[in-house]
């Protein structure tokens, strides 16, 4: 990412798999930007996601403010103000942010592209486990990708998976029945 906007790339998306950590990584560069002087703003979906990632960024030493509903409560002061995407379509965005950090990026409100729209000098970096959504190029110029659920999972970092599923014989039979 630190290449990606040294080469001019103001919108960049960071690809990691589910489980990969990218609120942790978020919060990482929550606290980079601290250690500049700079306020982040992470922007959620849904609203159910304010408090997991509350609670991540706290944990790792951020002063966090929120920005949904009711529960509103933040102040230039925090570090990272965690908001939901319908609550800034509403309200506003903080105008003190510098750095602007969108969770689930291939899920794009016109909210979000406003956002980035009128404040198009601002970094804004998308995380995303699934970064090859159509029309996602448009809004972001440079492509990250993180380690692999191979490298993860060696790494111990994910657990190995197992599946299961029914013999071909038996999906034979299921599925002659549609």
């Amino acid at each position: 990412l630190r290449d990606g906007f040294r080469q001019g790339h103001k919108r960049q998306v960071l690809g990691l798999a589910t489980g990969g950590g990218k609120t942790v990584v978020a919060a990482h560069l929550a606290l980079g930007a601290r250690a500049k002087g700079t306020r982040s703003l992470f922007i959620v979906d849904r609203i159910e996601l304010v408090g997991q990632a509350v609670r991540t960024f706290a944990a790792l030493g951020l002063r966090v403010g929120v920005l949904r509903g009711e529960d509103t409560a933040y102040s230039e002061a925090d570090d990272i103000v965690v908001a939901s995407i319908q609550t800034i379509a509403k309200r506003r965005a903080p105008d003190w942010v510098r750095l602007i950090l969108i969770d689930e990026c291939h899920i794009l409100h016109k909210a979000h592209v406003d956002l980035m729209t009128a404040w198009n000098a601002i970094p804004v970096i998308g995380l995303s486990a699934t970064p090859l959504r159509q029309g996602l190029g448009q809004h972001f110029t440079n492509l990250v990708r993180g380690p692999s659920v191979r490298w993860l999972t060696d790494n111990g970092f994910l657990v190995p998976t197992r599946g299961w599923a029914p013999g071909a014989d038996r999906l034979r039979e299921i599925l002659s029945a549609v």
